[in-house]
């Protein structure tokens, strides 16, 4: 459900919002996924010495840290750097989750269930990524709803009348979110001096409610990793 569906506002905030290109937006996610595979071998040695709960235990509380951390920390104008540790620690928690948690889900299974319990675990793996990024899809694009046309409301206190009504007649299509990156249109006969403030007012209003949006989503992803976290410490026994 997390996993995969923090990416897609993360995605959308490096590039919409601080202005990243495509790639290095990807880039960003870099260093987590170098972590990862680095910690992954350890954690899984780890597991065969400990009860493999508490290596999975530890990767959800990572991963809820590193998910509530970008929630908390993305606004307009951030610098990029402000999120590469948080995602480098998503890496480290990512590195001491998967593998455990498999070993754990199969190990104490007979041969002859095995495979099916593999499957078993597989499958719902893959219904909770579909399920994650539909139900994270339609969180922000409901938060964007809300968010952008209240930063829009809160921007235009204390314009000139005419000002605050041409940015007034903005707010319904900026509200999906559309002029995240600035593509709006100010109406046609506006003066130039007024069509140069409403762009400032709505880039900027757009841009913050956009990044108040996508810290609402990232906390459900995180409160999903916290249910993660209970449900590890939940388990009774370790099949190791």
């Amino acid at each position: 459900f997390a996993m995969i569906g923090i990416f897609f506002p993360l995605t959308l905030i490096l590039q919409q919002v601080l202005s990243l290109s495509a790639l290095h937006a990807a880039l960003v996610n870099l260093p987590g996924s170098v972590l990862s595979g680095i910690v992954a071998p350890f954690a899984g040695r780890l597991a065969d010495r400990v009860p493999g709960k508490w290596v999975v235990a530890a990767g959800f509380g990572f991963l809820v840290t590193s998910v509530a951390w970008v929630a908390l920390v993305v606004e307009p104008g951030i610098s990029v750097w402000h999120v590469y540790p948080p995602m480098a620690l998503f890496g480290v928690g990512t590195g001491m989750l998967f593998s455990p948690l498999a070993a754990l889900a199969t190990s104490g299974l007979a041969p002859a269930t095995a495979g099916a319990g593999a499957g078993a675990f597989n499958m719902n793996r893959q219904v909770g990524g579909v399920i994650g990024s539909a139900v994270i899809v339609a969180t922000l694009t409901s938060r964007i709803a809300v968010e952008i046309p209240a930063a829009l409301a809160r921007a235009s206190e204390g314009l000139p009348d005419d000002v605050r009504e041409v940015v007034g007649s903005l707010a319904p299509s900026l509200s999906s979110g559309l002029g995240a990156a600035g593509a709006f249109d100010v109406p046609a006969g506006v003066p130039a001096d007024v069509a140069a403030q409403v762009r400032e007012v709505v880039l900027g209003a757009v841009h913050t409610g956009f990044a108040t949006a996508v810290g609402q989503t990232m906390l459900l992803a995180a409160g999903v990793l916290a249910v993660g976290l209970v449900a590890a410490l939940a388990m009774e026994k370790n099949p190791h």
